[in-house]
């Protein structure tokens, strides 16, 4: 809606900054203005004839005063249109250059008038504080000297010809790595070493400075300017950019849209290369590492680079397709012109002139779908990657910062809506109140919609107790009759110990034996019944000390306590080890169904219930799902010492202390569940993560919970 439209006596004039620079171009036959904003690099269009009328514009003119000035300076633009039409022009314009920061006392130019401090503009500058470490810029040096020096010697590789063979290399190769497909695996134990992490990051930096030299490069062969590269930070992670905004000033569209599209054909290249690396080089660090960056390079640069919906190339190559150089400006435009005319209606809302109204209009739903989606899906990585040192905090308050910036213009137009409702006569205020009425019941209404809770943790399966077989006594390990996998029965021998010292009380205790029966026979032979009372007692003595003896010597046979499958892993390795009592030797999985260890914070233990279904996903098998219930309530957890497994070292949560104690502050309880079926894949120590179904909750419970779980506050304790 226009409420400026009632008021045709107010002021409302702006004067256009001197700044800016403007080409005269002619696109698709039409006559139009390209204008730099050389503050921030944004491009605008206008038709010429609006922006020669836009250079009369007057500061604080009301409408009839910039009419009489048009029709006084530039006669030839008003003639065909009546004062009416000429005052309806001149409020469209003058709105049009003040929200495009184009006007004087509007831009960054004009620093020293600053924008009022109104509640939105507070709030934009503390969530833009908050958020910035994740977006930041620094200019480095002016490349346009170095790169007319590579172009000049290198300039052949920048023509047609070369950019078809080096489209079918990569063609070629994409076929060939549909082929291997089957080849490439990914170890998860590879990012477990930091130096493996050191040179995947360094590779990554590699790639984005070939990224970024491809538009470079292409910019400078086509005879434009780069005046400016530098480092970026986005979401934590260091890139590089180059300045090829003088693009825009390009009359034609095929040169813009090639030098948008040369960074990711550049990085596609590099990605053939690493393909063909990988195939040459032999099983090793070097060659996971081509792997790694090949897919970066590839599959992560269509997701990102060559994604229109975002602010990357394939936003750049659509905008200059569709000749729009605000393309998410017109589109979030578009929207709210069409929820005007939807909440005021026709009459009061004029129709938009743009034709393609409805591409626009789709490409900002688009968009903020997926940019939300993006700052969820960067919140949880940010989660998972500070969650094992504490400061998951950290990271959910720069995401809610980033949220609070995404959300804050929905805010500003919402307020808007009603400031516009409030300067309508009362006669038209119905439909719009009607509608934000309705608007209000369905808010309400999906405060009391049910939402699924859900736990996910980290777990590892665990070898059943009685699976375990441990030393009874001290010895050292003699023989191995078993190997790993392999299938063993309930009492089969598994392991020989040896202890001398046994072995030597043994033959000792038999010796007395031998001794006192020697003795008691003596005494029954002479008929002494003293003798033979005091034999008979040494002899019973000697008699148990030699069974105490073999049991204990029996003991060092170590057998299988159930029938199930040998799970310790090179046995061989450990003959001639020395054990003590109580150490574990071997460990036999059972055929009864697996259990799993789970542990929770107490938040989590909250809604853990017996019975409660549960699904597994491990890591060695990232497409098959295990399904399974909580055998027992969570218990409190006495102790400090977690499985290993569950560290973050191996891709769990919990942290690991500096002299290597596996300990958690928030982990509290724990708890097991039992699958529901027995598989062979699902061994003990496999890892992976457990996604429990704990109910559903009102969404507004939901919210609130969450938002009190965010900020580590229990109100239920």
């Amino acid at each position: 809606m226009n409420p400026e439209a009632a008021q045709p006596r107010r002021r409302i004039g702006v004067a256009l900054r001197s700044d800016l620079h403007v080409v005269h171009q002619r696109r698709e036959g039409v006559d139009c203005a390209v204008i730099k904003d050389p503050h921030s690099l944004r491009f605008f269009e206008m038709s010429w004839q609006d922006f020669n009328l836009a250079t009369c514009l007057e500061d604080g003119a009301t409408a009839r005063e910039i009419v009489e000035e048009w029709r006084r300076s530039m006669p030839a633009l008003c003639t065909g249109d009546d004062d009416a039409a000429l005052e309806r022009r001149a409020e469209r314009l003058c709105a049009a250059v003040r929200r495009l920061g184009l006007a004087q006392g509007h831009g960054l130019a004009a620093r020293g008038a600053p924008p009022a401090a109104t509640w939105s503009v507070w709030l934009l500058r503390c969530v833009r504080r908050i958020s910035a470490p994740m977006f930041m810029r620094v200019r480095l040096f002016d490349p346009d000297e170095f790169l007319e020096r590579i172009i000049a010697r290198w300039r052949v590789l920048f023509s047609a010809r070369v950019a078809l063979i080096a489209g079918m290399f990569v063609v070629f190769t994409l076929l060939a790595a549909l082929g291997h497909l089957e080849e490439m695996h990914f170890h998860p134990e590879w990012f477990r070493v930091w130096q493996h992490l050191l040179a995947l990051y360094l590779g990554i930096l590699v790639l984005k400075i070939v990224h970024e030299s491809g538009h470079a490069l292409t910019c400078k062969a086509l005879g434009g300017h780069v005046p400016e590269v530098g480092a970026q930070l986005l979401a934590f992670h260091p890139t590089f950019f180059v300045d090829v905004s003088d693009t825009w000033m390009w009359p034609g569209r095929r040169r813009r849209i090639a030098v948008a599209a040369a960074g990711f054909g550049a990085e596609m290249i590099a990605a053939a290369i690493l393909f063909w690396l990988w195939r040459l080089l032999s099983p090793g660090f070097a060659r996971d590492l081509c792997l790694n960056l090949m897919f970066i390079a590839s599959v992560s640069a269509v997701l990102f680079n060559a994604n229109p919906l975002m602010r990357y190339d394939g936003y750049h190559m659509l905008a200059d397709f569709l000749r729009e150089p605000q393309l998410r400006q017109q589109a979030f435009a578009t929207l709210a012109q069409t929820l005007r005319r939807w909440i005021f209606g026709r009459r009061l809302v004029p129709p938009m002139v743009e034709k393609r109204k409805g591409i626009f209009a789709l490409y900002g739903i688009l968009s903020t779908a997926y940019l939300v989606w993006i700052a969820f899906a960067v919140g949880g990585f940010l989660r998972r990657m500070l969650a094992p040192y504490g400061l998951e905090a950290a990271g959910q308050v720069v995401l809610a910062a980033w949220l609070v910036s995404l959300a804050l213009p929905a805010a500003q137009f919402a307020v808007s809506l009603v400031q516009d409702v409030t300067r309508v006569s009362p006669a038209q205020r119905g439909r719009p109140i009607l509608i934000g009425t309705a608007l209000a019941v369905l808010a309400v209404a999906a405060v009391f919609v049910p939402l699924p809770v859900v736990v996910e943790r980290a777990c590892v399966i665990e070898v059943s107790p009685a699976g375990v077989v441990r030393a009874p006594q001290a010895g050292l390990i003699a023989e191995v009759l078993v190997r790993e996998g392999e299938m063993v029965r309930k009492g089969q021998l598994l392991v020989r110990l040896r202890n001398r010292g046994l072995a030597l009380a043994k033959a000792k205790t038999e010796i007395e034996v031998g001794l006192t029966r020697v003795e008691l026979l003596n005494a029954v032979g002479a008929n002494r019944a003293e003798r033979v009372g005091q034999g008979l007692r040494r002899f019973n003595e000697a008699s148990a000390g030699a069974a105490q003896a073999v049991r204990r010597n029996d003991e060092l046979q170590l057998v299988s306590p159930c029938d199930g499958v040998v799970l310790t892993r090179h046995l061989e390795r450990r003959l001639g080890q020395a054990v003590r009592p109580g150490d574990e030797v071997i460990a036999v999985a059972g055929a009864a169904r697996r259990e799993c260890l789970l542990p929770l914070t107490e938040k989590e233990a909250r809604r853990i219930r017996e019975g409660a279904p549960v699904s597994f996903q491990a890591r060695a098998f990232p497409g098959a799902k295990f399904t399974g219930k909580i055998s027992a309530a969570p218990l409190r957890f006495h102790g400090d010492e977690l499985p290993r497994a569950l560290t973050a070292l191996a891709g769990g949560d919990l942290a690991v202390e500096a002299n290597g104690k596996v300990f958690s502050t928030e982990v509290t309880h724990v708890s097991r569940f039992q699958f529901d079926a027995a598989d062979s894949r699902l061994r003990p120590g496999l890892t992976g993560r457990v996604r429990l179904d704990c109910g559903r909750l009102p969404a507004g419970q939901w919210l609130l919970e969450r938002a009190f779980d965010a900020i580590h506050l229990d109100h239920r304790i």
